[in-house]
């Protein structure tokens, strides 16, 4: 899940994929040298802290990583690290620090639904249907049910959220979500295509699923999670909702380091990625699905690490994302939430597993991935360098500067002034901008990032937010420095402008940006595409100001629709 920016400057979600874009380049641990000779040998756990600290110390976020290395020897301790991007600021972290893991919970729930499978609880394939109230309305694709596989492999053809979800509070934006929205957002919902035959990842799918679980077997879904998963396996600071006395709960961070909101996730919707943990409970987690753990639950967690059938739509099963290299196969899971970052990655051939979890939401810059995997084997991509604070270039500055519309219909503009770039959102207000040295600019008051693109007429970006991007396109022709209009440049074409009988253009400006405003019209903000020439963030009308001899503006023509009207200023 992700989110991206509405067309009216606010956060909305979308289900848009993200894939980070990681610079590649060679890293190399060395090994520290004292003067009177080599050090002694690192440990897996000093290569492991080395590897994480390559990547993230003095890195702009802030961010701290609670890292382990999962190893094939049963009973052999697993290599771990805790890092801080800034050591002066380290914040207290341990093996029992939980942290919010995002969709990993997903991986957990598949555990566990496959251990009721075994058992005889239930079967994959039994249809959704059969686990709700009778008065539920659940959608089929002529008589084709969804079932529970469809929605472990999100392949149910549900929409990625509830379509009642109500964002009463953005930065916690499912506590207030209730089985009733839950349920009517399933009735609404109408299948396009047969369940099985489109991959789209479904966190609806995912709280439908253990809100089904709970119906069926008359209790939470904390307990049966509890009881059939944390306590079997020793995941003792594993919860949904807060134990007494509460484990130790990380601070979650923004990608720019500011403090954010914990997410909450009513308990029984919990699926959708409600689940905190600790370093120490994932570690039990992955050495059982190494094989190394109770006999049920290992063959539980078996699996779950299956390949996908022949001719199966769907990169995941039962919630694990499986990529192959070199003839070697591998699932993981990556999380997300407002304030954290997770991965877990597991090699059922080399029995060998590594698991990240950071205090920081990372989507935007990449996630986790590119240093899990590198992790696990040396063979994948390097995951880059620490992403510093950064001087921009005034060039730079000055070739991102003007007026943009997003993918999604939103207009933004850029602004440089001082040697700094601004962002804003329609007529919001401005975000402040820092740069770092990946060559992104990233907001300082909220958690999104600009990703410049070069092309042959210039600049332009991508807009990048909660693991989601949006291109945008440039409205404004390049115009040299000299002819932009400063605000008081601006102010200089205020006025009201008479058309015909009893319509008026009146214009005016604001915190240099310049408004228009018909006749019992909305305001509209306009952009500068060329001297005196200003037009609408839809490109839909155009508004010409026209000069006296002297250079005061004397008149205005709007053409819209192939059609002129003119008048002169009042």
């Amino acid at each position: 899940m992700s989110t991206t920016i509405s067309q009216d400057g606010t956060f909305t979600f979308t289900s848009i994929p993200f894939r980070g874009n990681w610079r590649r380049c060679l890293l190399g641990l060395a090994l520290a040298v004292t003067v009177q000779g080599a050090a002694p040998a690192a440990g897996p756990g000093d290569d492991l802290r080395a590897a994480v600290e390559a990547r993230f110390l003095g890195d702009r976020s802030g961010a701290c990583l609670a890292a382990a290395l999962v190893g094939p020897a049963p009973g052999s301790a697993p290599a771990t690290a805790f890092v801080c991007a800034d050591p002066a600021g380290a914040r207290p972290l341990d093996a029992h620090t939980t942290f919010e893991v995002g969709n990993l919970s997903r991986v957990m729930v598949s555990a566990l639904v496959a251990r009721m499978a075994s058992r005889g609880e239930l079967a994959l394939d039994d249809p959704l249907a059969g686990f709700l109230p009778k008065a539920a309305k659940v959608p089929d694709f002529q008589g084709r049910p969804i079932t529970l596989r469809h929605l472990l492999d999100h392949v149910s053809g549900l929409p990625t959220l509830p379509g009642r979800l109500d964002l009463e509070d953005e930065a916690d934006p499912f506590a207030a979500l209730t089985p009733d929205q839950l349920l009517g957002s399933l009735g609404d919902a109408t299948l396009e295509q047969a369940p099985g035959t489109r991959y789209r990842a479904s966190t609806f799918g995912m709280m439908l699923l253990t809100y089904a679980l709970a119906q069926r077997q008359g209790r939470d879904f904390q307990s049966l999670l509890t009881r059939g998963l944390f306590a079997p396996l020793g995941m003792a600071d594993a919860h949904l909702v807060r134990l007494a006395p509460p484990a130790p709960e990380a601070q979650g961070h923004a990608s720019n380091g500011r403090p954010v909101k914990a997410w909450n996730m009513p308990p029984d919707l919990a699926g959708g990625g409600g689940v905190r943990a600790s370093l120490a409970d994932l570690i039990r987690f992955a050495q059982a699905a190494l094989g190394q753990g109770p006999a049920d639950l290992t063959a539980a967690l078996a699996a779950t690490l299956a390949e996908p059938p022949a001719g199966s739509v769907s990169p995941n099963v039962m919630n694990w994302r499986i990529i192959r290299r070199d003839g070697q196969v591998i699932h993981l899971c990556e999380g997300a939430t407002g304030g954290f970052s997770s991965f877990l990655a597991i090699d059922p051939q080399r029995r060998q597993a590594v698991i990240l979890l950071s205090d920081t939401a990372l989507a935007n810059v990449g996630g986790l991935e590119p240093l899990g995997l590198s992790l696990l084997d040396p063979a994948f991509p390097s995951p880059g360098f620490p992403r510093r604070a950064y001087p921009p270039g005034e060039l730079l500055l000055a070739s991102l500067a003007g007026h943009y519309r997003l993918a999604d219909g939103a207009g933004m503009t850029l602004a440089s002034q001082g040697g700094k770039l601004t962002a804003r959102f329609g007529d919001q207000p401005a975000h402040p901008l820092g740069f770092d040295s990946a060559g992104d600019f990233y907001a300082l008051d909220a958690d999104f990032l600009i990703h410049p693109i070069r092309s042959g007429e210039g600049y332009a970006f991508s807009l990048r937010q909660g693991g989601g991007h949006l291109e945008a396109q440039r409205l404004d022709a390049p115009v040299s420095l000299d002819a932009l209009l400063d605000a008081k440049g601006l102010q200089e074409l205020e006025g009201d402008y008479p058309m015909k009988e009893a319509f008026t253009v009146t214009v005016t400006s604001k915190d240099g940006s310049l408004y228009v405003k018909g006749t019992n019209q909305p305001v509209y903000l306009v952009i500068q595409v060329r001297k005196d020439v200003f037009a609408t963030i839809s490109g839909s009308a155009e508004f010409t100001f026209t000069r006296d001899a002297s250079g005061k503006v004397k008149s205005l023509s709007v053409r819209q629709n192939g059609k002129t009207m003119t008048g002169n200023r009042h």
